[in-house]
């Protein structure tokens, strides 16, 4: 199954190899929900009607605005031996970080327990002091799908780190 982008195509990003860490803004694209509704159901049935734009830069960040931001990441396949990976998120001060991966072959979608500065420390999945998604190797293509909300600077640094 091939999943539809919509109107932005951005470059996937490789899995990573070896203690290789992937910097993943030239990979990904946004979208502002300005109601702060729209929830990954609405993303992914209604594809054609969200306007995507692709972002350039060298670190996501957009200000400080009271707007939700969607992220979407395209993730190549892995190779058979791949090792585990971490999405990593080096800005503290997000409120909320929602993390869904819609799996290519099957188009399941998974999600993960909300992070944030706003959430309880020690229900985050690793106790770190960035917010950490473990993420396994996949022999199909995946999209990340992250809703970030926050009342510090929308800034969200993003790495794919083995």
């Amino acid at each position: 199954m091939s999943i539809a982008l919509g109107q932005s195509e951005v470059t996937p990003a490789p899995w990573p190899t070896f203690s290789q860490s992937i910097k993943l803004a030239d990979h990904l694209d946004y979208l502002v929900d300005t109601q702060g509704d729209t929830t990954i159901d609405d993303i992914l049935q209604n594809p054609a009607q969200r306007r995507w734009l692709a972002f350039t830069g060298d670190t996501p960040s957009f200000g400080f605005t009271s707007d939700v931001y969607w992220l979407r990441i395209r993730l190549m396949a892995s190779h058979e031996k791949a090792e585990p990976a971490f999405l990593y998120i080096g800005y503290p001060l997000l409120d909320s970080v929602e993390l869904f991966v819609r799996h290519g072959r099957s188009g399941t979608l998974q999600n993960y327990p909300v992070v944030g500065d706003r959430q309880p420390f020690d229900t985050r999945l690793l106790n770190h002091r960035h917010f950490l998604f473990d993420l396994s190797p996949s022999q199909s293509d995946r999209v990340l799908y992250l809703r970030i909300e926050t009342s510090s600077s929308m800034n969200v640094p993003l790495r794919l780190v083995n």
